[in-house]
């Protein structure tokens, strides 16, 4: 229980919109007990635009942005690497991409800061997963290229 632990606010960086869900997240949200927060993160590898709660958001719960994805996991072995990722006997049971295995950039650097700005331009908060090393400076490269004046 989060709550039990002093937490007041929680953040969904995976979130789905379906009916079935959203109804119920409400319900819970609404509820005068209800002890945390939920902020809500959409996919925004779409790039179509954020979907909307049906019935208006609270401080209570609120669609937050979108996440994007800059790479991969290393638990699949496709994370952006600077080094090769280590072959062995686990990373072949585990299917890794074969060697040399630098993981995988999603994005160009165009398309990705594209996205970010289109985001950005409309007022919609940008999280971006990126674990490797090649991905990070790839996303910290791109937030200091965006144009924030508009």
């Amino acid at each position: 229980d989060y709550s039990s632990r002093g937490f007041t606010t929680v953040t969904e960086l995976a979130y789905a919109p379906q009916e079935t869900t959203d109804k119920l997240i409400k319900e819970i949200a609404m509820r005068e007990d209800c002890p945390i927060r939920l902020a809500l993160y959409q996919d925004g590898d779409g790039g179509a635009g954020v979907h909307k709660l049906d019935s208006p958001c609270t401080d209570m719960l609120w669609l937050a942005g979108v996440k994007l994805w800059a790479d991969g996991s290393p638990h699949t072995g496709t994370l952006a690497v600077r080094e090769p990722l280590l072959h062995s006997v686990v990373s072949e049971s585990l299917s890794f991409p074969p060697p040399p295995n630098y993981g995988t950039l999603k994005y160009t650097n165009d398309s990705l800061k594209d996205r970010i700005q289109f985001y950005h331009d409309a007022g919609v908060q940008v999280a971006v997963h990126a674990q490797g090393e090649r991905a990070i400076e790839q996303v910290l490269s791109i937030y200091e290229q965006l144009d924030t004046t508009g």
